[in-house]
């Protein structure tokens, strides 16, 4: 069992109870999903941050146990020794509740048909280099309603990417950083 993140980095070490539940309950299968921790029930991001950050084995046991990691699914990739990425989602929905035992520490996403709000899902962040502003990578959201309002709040829109190594980004929005 090995947990990935975006950046594909091992973080399986730091999420012992999220590795336990997975041991019990899942085929040999590759799952597409987000870690979160629930603070009075909504996902805080600053918490998942902290736990993100962990490399001490005394702090990582503590904290999965006072502030427990949750492994929302949201997709399966590969299960029954093949690629299921051809299968509509619909399909690959079922064969993932047939390979994976929901628990405590993972749950199954659930989908809808209709099309949902529009939501800001991420930043892309930059790094200055030399006086120039280089693309570095994305930060999920996980922000709650109030975060999103102050960050955009901030904002000035741009025309065009702000990045000197521009990245093919559609539907983004660039804003002055």
């Amino acid at each position: 069992m090995r947990l990935y993140n975006r950046r594909l980095f091992e973080i399986t070490y730091r999420y012992p109870e999220i590795t336990a539940a997975l041991a019990q309950g899942a085929s040999a299968c590759v799952l597409d999903g987000e870690i979160a921790v629930f603070v009075d029930g909504k996902p805080s991001f600053a918490v998942l941050a902290e736990r993100d950050h962990l490399s001490d084995r005394i702090a990582i046991d503590y904290l999965a146990r006072a502030l427990a990691a949750s492994y929302v699914v949201f997709d399966i990739l590969y299960a029954k020794e093949r690629g299921v990425m051809d299968l509509p989602l619909r399909e690959r929905k079922q064969i993932l509740r047939e390979e994976l035992q929901e628990s405590e520490a993972v749950s199954i996403a659930d989908s809808f048909p209709e099309k949902g709000e529009d939501y800001f899902g991420g930043l892309l962040l930059g790094a200055y280099r030399h006086g120039l502003l280089h693309y570095v990578g994305r930060v999920g959201s996980g922000f709650t309603d109030k975060e999103l309002a102050d960050i955009a709040a901030g904002f000035s829109p741009l025309d065009s990417s702000p990045f000197t190594n521009g990245q093919a980004t559609p539907l983004v929005r660039w804003v002055k950083p």
